[in-house]
Formats: structure tokens, C-alpha cells, sequence
């Protein structure tokens, strides 16, 4: 700040001269001071803000998810042309994450997940669930919408029970996916690079880099959320407390009054 009895004095008896103010060159000893503190507070606003996040990415580690313990079970099996009840289930839950999944995986997943039902579903519904999946698949063919509706509903009956999923909780919503996750006999190939495939697909999409600042709680909060939802804000306001403090103390070392 510069005091304006002064500038007026020094403009009264300098007639013409023009001043200068440069946050970067200051001029006076309080200008400078002032300036230190500022890079100083935003410094401080930086570390809380960028810190944090460099934090996260130093410390994350890649963690599995039970899923895919469950599926590194049962897959030698699997491999060896068993079908499994886990396996299939693991394959739907993995479907379920639909937005995440790029398409030449998704195509992989539904050929594993069509496969593995297929050979648990029992003989006498195998042609009635190919025929549905057929129907909805056949773009030519002009279903109702009641007629779909009802299609969906029996893939999801025989799906459901050769899955041993339950109608109710989580299995209900898994249930769910099963009409829009499976494919007909003709569209399933389940070959060799399927196979070779599957496994790092598993992985990609169950494994999550995890850090314990986002596994501890605080305040009833996961760590970072509280860190980032609330601490950030009041560090702002201290920030902001500690600014006008500071900037009064300056005044009173260098002399400034205020009109």
C-alpha cells in the first residue's frame, strides 16, 4: 500500500513525475514484505491443494477386488471346459460395471458369461433361452413391447436359476443384467483368444488403485472427502484470517495509516 498523503506531497513538490507500483519489484520494504507473505499464503494454498493429490498417486497400490479371487479360483476349471456357477457370476458382476467397459472386453465377457450359462442351464430350456436371446437379437423382427418385455423376463428366470442367483438383494439387481449380457448360440464364440483374453480383462476391471488416506475415516467421513469437501475450505478461510493479521501488523511496522 502506498500512503496517499505522501503521494500527494511527492506530487505537489515534483510536479510531472509519474509512479510506478510492481507487485514483482517493489519499491519499499513493505511492499516487499507484502509481497512475501502473499507468495507465502499461496504457496501454503497449493501444497493443501496439489499436495494432497501427488500424495494419492505416490501412495496408491493396486488392490484386488474379492471378485476377482473368487474368478482366479474357479478359472483352471473353467479353462479346462468346465462351467461354474462362480465363474459366471463373476463374469456378470465384472458386465455390471457397463460404462467403464470398452467394447472388443465387453464382447469377451458376454461370450464367457453366454458359454458358462449355457452349459448350466438344463437341456429342456437351452432351446427356449436361445430362441428368446435369438428373437431379441434379430433386428428384422418386430416384437411388441409386451412380447419383448415377456422374453427378457424368462431369459432372466432361466438365467437366474442356472447362475444360482435369488430373487431379492443384490442377486436381483445382478439378475437383472442377464437379458442385455447374453447372446445366442450363434453369436458365441468362446474360442482360444477369448479364452487367452478373459483373464487380464478380469483384472483390468478388478483391480483399484487404493491408498489408506482413502480408506481412513475422519469425522465419520473417508479421509479425502473430508480433506477435500470441508479441511480445504476452512484452510481457505484461515488463510484468509491470517492475510488480514499479518497485513495489519505491516501497516503498524512501516507506519502506514489508513484515511
Amino acid at each position: 500500500m502506498v500512503d496517499e498523503s505522501e503521494v500527494r506531497g511527492d506530487q505537489e513538490s515534483v510536479p510531472g513525475k509519474q509512479y510506478h507500483v510492481s507487485f514483482f519489484k517493489p519499491g519499499s520494504p513493505h511492499s516487499a514484505a507484502n509481497m512475501k507473505m502473499i507468495i507465502a499464503m499461496v504457496l501454503i494454498w497449493a501444497v493443501g491443494v496439489f499436495g494432497f493429490q501427488v500424495a494419492l498417486l505416490l501412495l496408491n497400490e493396486p488392490v484386488p477386488e474379492e471378485t476377482l479371487g473368487r474368478f482366479e479360483a474357479v478359472w483352471p476349471a473353467v479353462a479346462e471346459g468346465a462351467a461354474k456357477q462362480e465363474f459366471a457370476e463373476t463374469l456378470l458382476m465384472v458386465l455390471g460395471k457397463n460404462v467403464a467397459l470398452k467394447d472388443p472386453d465387453k464382447v469377451v465377457l458376454k461370450e464367457g458369461l453366454s458359454w458358462a450359462v449355457e452349459g448350466l442351464v438344463a437341456a429342456d430350456e437351452r432351446s427356449t433361452l436361445d430362441g428368446h436371446l435369438r428373437d431379441l437379437c434379430d433386428a428384422e423382427l418386430a416384437l411388441s413391447g409386451d412380447d419383448a418385455a415377456a422374453k427378457k423376463t424368462r431369459i432372466r428366470e432361466i438365467g437366474a436359476a442356472a447362475i444360482g442367483l435369488e430373487d431379492s438383494g443384490f442377486d436381483s439387481l445382478m439378475a437383472d443384467l442377464l437379458p442385455s449380457s447374453l447372446l445366442p448360440s450363434a453369436q458365441t464364440e468362446f474360442g482360444e483368444a477369448s479364452r487367452t483374453a478373459l483373464p487380464e480383462i478380469m483384472k483390468k476391471y478388478l483391480t483399484h488403485n487404493r491408498c489408506f488416506l482413502t480408506d481412513f475415516r475422519f469425522f465419520g467421513f473417508p479421509f479425502h472427502y473430508w480433506y477435500t469437501a470441508q479441511f480445504l475450505l476452512i484452510m481457505f478461510v484461515v488463510l484468509c484470517c491470517v492475510y488480514a493479521l499479518v497485513t495489519d501488523r505491516l501497516h503498524k511496522r512501516y507506519g502506514f495509516v489508513e484515511e
